[in-house]
């Protein structure tokens, strides 16, 4: 607004008249019209606001769908079974000293680790006349794998474990002559011995 210099002050009202300014507002204060509220929000692109959050609920769907998805192939990819543990072995399953041995000995020292060879539940794990201490795995196919003479168990009863799995250390406890895994294989939930050689082959383990 120019600047007018006129007596009486006059000048004042005459000048806000012309240009719609309040008098009262001569201190600089401008009368604007009333603000408009804005419409709904939208983001870049023109995409309503609804529609952003869906678009995000989507590809978090997505996300977890994926990550489902390789927790899947990688399971897939896992081994389902294992060889128990490293060592010479010393005595096959079947007729041995007049009477059935029903598992094979795997001979190493004393602390050598003892492996889940299927996935499954612990059954047993603790102390077991003859075998001194020992590990009975159950898995969900109904295949039973029996682990005995061991220095330390190192799971529980009722504990889920995974096919090679650490869940003992080597040794000679019970009726044994020197430090060695004895490993048995029973199917049909233990009411059917097997061949521990011939069911790790079958499984894809080598034993030689």
């Amino acid at each position: 607004m120019d600047q007018h210099t006129e007596a009486g002050g006059e000048h004042i009202h005459l000048i806000a008249h012309e240009e719609s300014i309040s008098p009262a507002g001569q201190s600089g204060d401008i009368a604007l019209p009333p603000a408009e509220l804005p419409g709904p929000v939208a983001v870049q692109g023109d995409i309503p606001l609804e529609s952003a959050a869906a678009m995000v609920s989507s590809l978090a769907a997505g996300t977890e769908i994926d990550a489902r998805r390789q927790v899947a192939e990688e399971t897939a990819r896992r081994p389902t079974a294992a060889m128990p543990t490293v060592g010479t072995l010393t005595s096959e399953f079947g007729q041995r000293w007049g009477s059935l041995h029903g598992g094979i000995d795997i001979a190493n020292v004393i602390g050598t680790p003892i492996v889940a060879a299927t996935d499954g539940t612990v059954i047993d794990a603790g102390p077991a006349q003859g075998f001194g201490n020992w590990v009975r795995l159950l898995s969900d196919e109904g295949t039973m794998t029996v682990y005995g003479h061991m220095e330390e168990v190192l799971v529980s009863t009722g504990q889920r474990v995974q096919a090679g799995q650490t869940i003992a250390l080597m040794g000679s406890r019970g009726f044994s002559t020197g430090s060695h895994l004895h490993f048995e294989v029973w199917l049909n939930e233990g009411r059917e011995r097997a061949d521990p050689i011939e069911w790790l082959r079958e499984n894809g383990i080598a034993t030689n």
